[in-house]
């Protein structure tokens, strides 16, 4: 890949959990406005609380990304490294989500905002997702031999 190596502190988006809130809170009012019956409005409410407890807490569970000049990604999990596999990326200047296979099994689904880390590793990150996946015969730049 021959990309200078990154290691990435990340912390939990306040941007992110304002987001969930929002979207948690609208789905509510309108089970509140839809369902007649209050018993139903209690345990939908606290369905929609219990999920949006469990993807809050969810979105913390990561420490750290790091990616070396060889390709290789690994996932900061609690205090340990573990390393993956880059199944696909969605990068745009406001919203990195980053889809990783890890080697000991299971999958990691990491959202990126602005303040999920500081800006230049953001900036970085996001140009080696561009050219990740690229080949010399990908890139319209001809061999300098």
């Amino acid at each position: 890949m021959n990309l200078p190596p990154l290691r990435i502190a990340l912390r939990p988006s306040r941007y992110l959990l304002a987001l969930l809130i929002a979207v948690y809170g609208l789905a509510g009012v309108a089970l509140w406005l839809a369902v007649p019956q209050y018993w139903l409005r209690l345990a939908g409410g606290a369905v929609l609380l219990a999920s949006l407890v469990f993807y809050a807490r969810r979105q913390s569970r990561h420490a750290g990304l790091e990616v070396d000049a060889g390709g290789v990604w690994r996932v900061g999990v609690k205090a340990a490294w573990q390393e993956a596999a880059l199944r696909e990326a969605f990068v745009t200047p406001l919203l990195t989500v980053l889809r990783l296979q890890l080697n000991r099994g299971g999958q990691v689904t990491l959202t990126l905002l602005p303040d999920s880390l500081t800006r230049d590793d953001f900036r970085r990150l996001r140009i080696i997702l561009k050219w990740a996946g690229r080949t010399r015969q990908d890139t319209p730049v001809p061999d300098a031999d």
